[in-house]
């Protein structure tokens, strides 16, 4: 079999799809004794990094993005309640349980395959969110555009750097307010596979958010707001990851793949002025394990995961008695036609106590050119 890149567009795809482990295989069709035989033919420079780092487990929280957007999601609602907790009637006691819609679709190209390989990467996404009535209640709708340029070095390394803009609706639903905001990222990531069974994944983020802020008065004597304020954020992420194959571990079924997962999350908050806490800056830190699985079937690779997270920090800690979540994950990613994937999964966080819940569903299309 000749190796070419509209043959291989597939594959490619598979690497890059996002939101999903891509299981790698070892190995290639045209060795002695496979089809074919004679001399062994290998893939081409491209898919030899993709397809390490995916075996690794490192690809799905480079695409994926998980763990930013579920921090984002916990802050922007703990900031509703830290405002509403301004009023002495609802100090605390406050919960939420939300769910999201992402979808989303991508086009990856390869841009040169001399001395490394260099990729770029570009991402329309959307999201709709739905928060269910409490102490308070909003819903939102967000839209950005990202374009992400990625170099590996060899096959073990990668580093990419990238800019996403986007805006914002957010509605009130508690107050008649809303909240309009357009934001800026810039990002850095850093995928290193150490060994056979160990790899490291890290990320930080800097967002710049202009917020225009409207929440009318009322009888009580509120006299309303009408703002306009920056407020940026450091984010800094990284994990441990591992990859165990069936001929490792004697539970896993056969062609199974396991990923242990161990995290750190770090995040402050820039406020132009104050947060609704009173503070010029608030911090945020969480610690998370994840017992992650996939294995890649003919066309298809199924995937799920299991994990806890616990919050070490947060300016909300006064409003939700909530601080360690029970996570889950359940997907698949298909090939649909030559060099195209679709990918659709359904995560859901969990605090312990009950009292705040985020259901996300994801759905996206990735195609090279």
């Amino acid at each position: 079999m000749k190796w070419t890149v509209k043959s291989m567009s597939a594959l490619l795809i598979t690497a890059l799809c996002g939101q999903a482990y891509a299981g790698g295989h070892e190995g290639g069709p045209g060795g002695p004794g496979g089809p074919g035989g004679g001399e062994r033919r290998g893939p081409p420079p491209f898919v030899i990094p993709l397809s390490n780092m995916g075996e690794a487990g490192l690809l799905f929280p480079f695409f994926a993005g998980l763990q930013l957007g579920r921090t984002q999601n916990r802050m922007g609602y703990g900031r509703g309640a830290g405002a509403n907790a301004n009023n002495p009637m609802f100090p605390d006691g406050y919960e939420d349980e939300i769910y999201q819609a992402i979808p989303s679709i991508a086009g990856q190209t390869v841009l040169s395959q001399d001395n490394g390989v260099n990729y770029l990467r570009i991402v329309q996404r959307n999201r709709f969110t739905d928060g269910k009535d409490n102490l308070t209640h909003q819903d939102s709708r967000q839209n950005s555009l990202e374009v992400l340029f990625f170099r590996a070095p060899n096959k073990d390394f990668i580093w990419a750097a990238g800019f996403e803009y986007g805006v914002a609706e957010f509605e009130l639903k508690h107050n008649g307010g809303d909240i309009d905001t357009t934001f800026y990222n810039i990002r850095g990531d850093i995928l290193k596979r150490i060994n056979d069974d160990w790899g490291v994944y890290g990320r930080a983020v800097y967002r710049r958010n202009e917020n225009e802020t409207f929440i009318p008065g009322n009888s009580f004597g509120f006299s309303g707001v009408d703002t306009d304020e920056y407020r940026d954020f450091l984010y800094l992420e990284g994990q441990a990851i591992g990859s165990f194959k069936d001929n490792e571990l004697d539970w896993l079924p056969e062609n199974w793949i396991f990923h242990p997962t161990f995290g750190l999350l770090l995040q402050r908050d820039f406020y132009e002025t104050e947060s609704v806490w009173g503070n010029d800056t608030e911090d945020y830190g969480k610690l998370f394990f994840d017992a992650a699985f996939d294995v890649d079937l003919e066309g298809y690779t199924p995937y799920l995961s299991v994990g806890v997270e616990h919050e070490f920090e947060a300016p909300y800690f006064d409003q939700y008695d909530e601080d360690t979540f029970v996570n889950f994950l359940v997907g698949t990613r298909v090939q649909v036609g030559q060099g195209n994937t679709f990918n659709v999964n359904y995560n859901q966080s969990t605090g312990v106590n009950g009292n705040r819940t985020l259901g996300t569903f994801v759905i996206g299309y990735s195609m090279s050119f």
